[in-house]
């Protein structure tokens, strides 16, 4: 089955592509698929628009936000949880900002019995406070209590 030929005339397409319209509207008004615009655009050397469309993007997560809280030692992850959006938002909206990114945490060691990530310091605290009654049964075992 041969393709159709549609018959567009690149100058218009590109006029009304650089007025604003998208090229969806553009296929849906030519009754075609955005391939066949796309094709005419690029050979009238139309410059394509880049990025998400308005309603596409967060405009209600703000960089300042964001750079405050990561100053303030939050995580990514947390940042993202709090402002309900994703860590890959809050990633590129540091990088924008030029913040440099902290190192991963280094020197964390896993609870030996909730595997729970705890500073080395603090560990032995945590899993009396957490784990008491473990603690005190692997302390029977091992002749210590």
């Amino acid at each position: 089955m041969p393709m159709a030929k549609f018959d567009l005339d690149s100058a218009t397409l590109r006029a009304k592509y650089e007025a604003g319209a998208t090229v969806a509207e553009l296929a849906r008004e030519h009754g075609c698929s955005s391939f066949p615009i796309l094709l005419a655009l690029h050979k009238a050397g139309t410059t394509m628009r880049q990025g998400l469309s308005p309603t596409r993007r967060r405009l209600d997560v703000k960089a300042e936000a964001v750079v405050a809280l990561y100053a303030q030692g939050w995580p990514k992850n947390r940042i993202a949880k709090a402002l309900s959006c994703s860590s890959h938002l809050v990633t590129k909206l540091l990088r924008q900002a030029g913040v440099p990114e902290r190192p991963r945490a280094k020197g964390r060691v896993k609870c030996r019995f909730c595997a729970k990530w705890v500073d080395p310091k603090g560990v032995a605290s945590h899993e009396r406070m957490k784990h008491a009654d473990q603690t005190l049964a692997s302390r029977v075992e091992n002749g210590e209590g």
